[in-house]
Order: structure tokens, then sequence, then C-alpha cells
């Protein structure tokens, strides 16, 4: 079996078989590729749509649980895989079609650990979208590092590669204990390991923005949750980025992740000051930022417009950071009035 297409899913009724449908139109031929969805403990109806696709489609495969979440359902699934190669796939997200076909052939021929393709994100997704008909332009590279170093802002989710089976199992690859942001990591430590790299810059995935992602919520205490998730994620980063740079003197890639670290130690740090959290918490976070070398914020490495690389400036300044998060403390209790 050349493919395993993996499918956590969690109340996604409405996205179920929009998602399942572009996968059956991938042109790939049914012996070779398997399907394994597994229902995240769903309050709607989600699994029984699933298992309607099970019934008509042998590659189908649907599985129920009791909800366990996102990365711990993926670990479950990575372990259940049988392809040769490991597609992690979003049911909400769309496939634009007969493009995995291709990829995964051109995967095999040229024996890669790891090919990646252009993923756009997307509020709306319909029908005339996913149907195109540019032609695939791939490149190889040596290995994980000389692909960082040519993509710098390249995505960090799982849904925008494939990766070989045999080379997670051999490096025991498996997702953190961070429901929220575990592909982070995971891609990293990766492409780090890869030895041999392939890329489309062809559009295969559009990621679904929506509105009711908890990535995108506005209550408290779910975005605190986010945010304590994502200081995880950094601190998890930073370590990485230690061990490459002590073992294997590579200064370049670990400079190379560590200006990421910081893109997303600035974009949280300032949400936690728009949420109006305690400037206590926040030196807290900060001190431990500090031990990664990610704080206080080398702006040049910062790619941030003039304004907020103004602002990541000053929020170097304690005195300047109190008076923001004072000052943002006091809005959010206005509003509560």
């Amino acid at each position: 079996m050349k493919l395993s297409i993996l499918i956590p899913v969690y109340n996604g009724e409405i996205y179920i078989e929009r998602g399942l449908n572009g996968i059956l139109r991938q042109n790939l031929n049914p012996n070779d590729y398997e399907v394994i969805v597994i229902d995240d403990g769903s309050t709607d109806n989600t699994y029984e749509k699933a298992k309607e696709f099970e019934k008509k489609h042998n590659q189908i495969k649907v599985f129920t649980q009791q909800n366990n979440g996102l990365f711990n359902t993926r670990n479950k699934l990575l372990g259940m895989a049988n392809g040769e190669y490991i597609y992690n796939l979003d049911v909400d997200d769309a496939l634009i079609s007969d493009r995995l076909n291709t990829i995964v052939e051109f995967a095999i021929e040229k024996n890669l650990d790891f090919i990646g393709f252009k993923s756009i994100p997307k509020k709306e997704i319909t029908g005339s979208d996913v149907e195109c008909n540019d032609l695939p332009i791939s490149k190889v590279y040596q290995d994980g590092e000389q692909f960082l170093l040519a993509n710098p802002s390249h995505r960090v989710e799982v849904w925008w590669y494939i990766i070989k089976r045999s080379f997670l199992i051999n490096h025991n690859f498996s997702f953190e204990d961070n429901q929220n942001n575990a592909d982070v990591l995971f891609t990293y430590q990766v492409l780090l390991k890869a030895k041999s790299v392939g890329y489309f810059d062809w559009l295969c995935h559009f990621y679904y923005q929506s509105p009711d992602s908890i990535m995108r919520t506005t209550d408290y205490e779910k975005e605190k949750a986010l945010v304590g998730t994502m200081h995880e994620m950094i601190l998890s980063l930073g370590k990485l980025v230690q061990r490459v740079a002590v073992k294997n003197g590579k200064k370049e890639i670990s400079r190379l992740i560590g200006r990421r670290m910081q893109q997303f130690a600035f974009g949280n740090l300032t949400k936690m000051l728009k949420i109006g959290m305690d400037f206590e918490f926040i030196q807290i976070k900060l001190k431990e930022l500090k031990l990664t070398g990610t704080y206080p914020f080398k702006t040049e490495d910062l790619i941030l417009s003039k304004k907020l690389k103004l602002f990541a400036i000053l929020v170097n300044s304690s005195f300047f950071l109190f008076l923001t998060a004072k000052f943002f403390r006091f809005r959010k209790s206005m509003k509560k009035l």
C-alpha cells in the first residue's frame, strides 16, 4: 500500500462529505491507499456520515472514541497506518483534484523521506476552487536542512506534506502532548532528520480558516489556554534549537529556527496583552523565554510592519511592558462594566 491518509475529526459533520469526496477525486488506485478516520467523541452526526462512506468505499475505515484531543488522536492514527507514506489531513480542509497520485508516485520514485506542496488559507472553499489545471513544478533537496535554508518561511502544520512511514518509525517520531501546537515541533524534528526532501510548487491544498476555530476564539479562558499551549511549544522548540546548536554546531539552522521562535513569541506576547493578562503572569513567561534566547526580541529578525517593529522594541523594556499590560487590563475591566 502506497499511502495512508489520516484524519482526526471532532464535530465535523458539515465538512466530512467535502473532505472525503476530495480524497476520492485524487486519481489514486483504491488498492494503493487507505483513509483512516477517527471520530474523537463528536456530539453531532460526524461518525454516522463517515460510516456511510465506509460502506461504499473499502479503502475508507472509520473508528470512534471518547474525546482524546487532536494530537493524541494523530498519534493513534500514526500507529494504525499501513501505507508506505503518511498524510495527516484535517477534515475541514480541501484538496485540489488529481494531485496526490502525482505527489506520491514522485516520492516513491525519488525515495523521499518528506515531500511538501503548496497550501493556501481560505475562508470559503467552493467547487471551482478544487478544480485546477496548472502543471506541477517539483524540486528535490539534499536534506531537510537544505530545504529549511531555501524556504525559511515554510508552514509548520502537518497538512502541507507527506512523510515516509519507515522514516517516522526509525526515528520514533510522534506528536508531543500539546493539543494545539504539537505539529510545529513535529515538523521541525522531521525536517532536521530528513535526508531526502521534495517540494512541489503546486497548489494542492486549501487550509480552511473557520470562524468557529478554537485558534480564532474570543472566549477568555480558551484564549488563555491557547496562550499556554503556544508558550509550551516555543519552549519545546527552544530545546530543539539548543540541541541542534550544541550537538551539530549548525549555527545557521539554529538561527533560522530561532527567528521563527521569536515570531511565535512576539505574537503570543501580543495576545497576552490584548486579552488583559496580569503583568506578573507575563513576566514569568518572559523569564522562561529568556532562557531560550527568544526574549528580548531581536527586532531585525522579526518580519513585521514598521509600527509592530517599533512595538517589539518597546516591549523589550520592562517599564513600557508594565504600562501596556496595565492599560489592557484596565480596558478589559471596563468592558465588564
